[in-house]
């Protein structure tokens, strides 16, 4: 019977050894694309998006950098009036995430976001007068701000293709206050 055990805890540490690539960042993009084809996985998501050449779990390691330094050029070329009581509102948590994690890097305003926990913490460090919001179609803005107007896009390989391309927005305005438009945003998902 003992030596069944070992044969038995051997074959679940090499199974283990071998998908442990799929769940951990061990290689490169392009290593773990040709390993995955090798064992026959596709790159998949949780969520009723398209995916690129990696899955979601993956996918969603890439594209934060480009996109704090995108918006930071945004940032940058306001004038300083625009940039009292400014904050940068992202579409989606990762985005908001993302603006938060190189904010002191890259000098940028506080990340607002109405989606799960960031609409609970709500937007009142924002005057709400400019907002640089990543992300949204023009029209919907344009429902909310007197104007709209693109200033920058963020690119991005291997993120999630929803995330690649985003507009960034310079948004002034707001046709009803800020804390009044709060509640109507909240998307919890």
């Amino acid at each position: 019977m003992r030596p069944l055990r070992v044969v038995a805890v051997l074959v679940v540490i090499g199974l283990g050894l071998l998908a442990a690539p799929l769940a951990r960042p061990v290689m490169t993009e392009d290593t773990l694309v040709r390993y995955a084809e090798v064992l026959g996985e596709k790159p998949g998501t949780d969520e009723r998006q398209a995916v690129g050449r990696l899955n979601q779990f993956f996918a969603d390691m890439h594209g934060w950098r480009e996109l704090a330094e995108a918006t930071a050029g945004v940032v940058r070329e306001l004038p300083a009036g625009d940039r009292a009581g400014l904050c940068v509102f992202g579409q989606n948590y990762g985005e908001a995430g993302a603006i938060e994690y190189f904010a002191r890097q890259l000098d940028l305003p506080p990340a607002i976001s109405s989606h799960n926990n960031y609409w609970l913490w709500g937007a009142e460090r924002c005057t709400g007068r400019v907002l640089v919001v990543i992300g949204g179609r023009r029209a919907r803005l344009a429902e909310l701000f007197e104007q709209v107007e693109e200033r920058g896009r963020s690119r991005c390989q291997d993120c999630m293709p929803y995330e690649n391309e985003l507009p960034i927005w310079v948004v002034r305005g707001p046709r009803r206050p800020l804390v009044e438009i709060w509640p109507q945003i909240k998307r919890f998902i």
